[in-house]
């Protein structure tokens, strides 16, 4: 009876770590390899594609107990997706080109632009972690008693 629940639990994890690749693999940089190679240019609405597919996804693990043990990547992801369109907006706004020039720009300047962008992004990301684990609990495959994890 307890091999049988071990079983049933390890092919339980293989299919919520399958479902994790598969999610990981479609909001990577795979789908723009295989579109420049096989089509053309990357599109500016590929982001977008990959966005509503995280949203599908972060929505099938909440809607779905199989794959509930997942939903705090889901989210993590959806709004790690969410920050980089964000920060596209963001670049191509007229109040973020007359914050930060671009022509006539020293070294240091060039970069701050990079440089704000990507420490907004990581606490935005930061935040997004706070959300999902402001108690001690299980989160994402894994098992916490307050103290260590199993």
């Amino acid at each position: 009876m307890a091999a049988d629940t071990h079983f049933t639990n390890v092919a339980y994890r293989t299919k919520n770590m399958l479902m994790v690749w598969i999610s990981l693999l479609w909001i990577s940089d795979m789908p723009d390899i295989l579109f420049y190679y096989l089509i053309g240019p990357v599109p500016t609405w590929l982001i977008s594609v990959k966005f509503a597919l995280m949203m599908f996804y972060t929505c099938i693990c909440l809607f779905n107990k199989r794959f509930k043990p997942v939903l705090p990547y889901a989210f993590f992801m959806l709004v790690f997706i969410g920050g980089v369109i964000g920060a596209d907006w963001a670049r191509g706004q007229s109040w973020w080109r007359i914050w930060l020039p671009v022509a006539d720009t020293s070294l240091f300047l060039g970069f701050m632009k990079i440089i704000v962008m990507e420490i907004t992004l990581v606490l935005l990301m930061i935040t997004a972690i706070w959300l999902i684990k402001r108690k001690p609990k299980e989160v994402f495959l894994t098992s916490w008693d307050g103290n260590t994890p199993k």
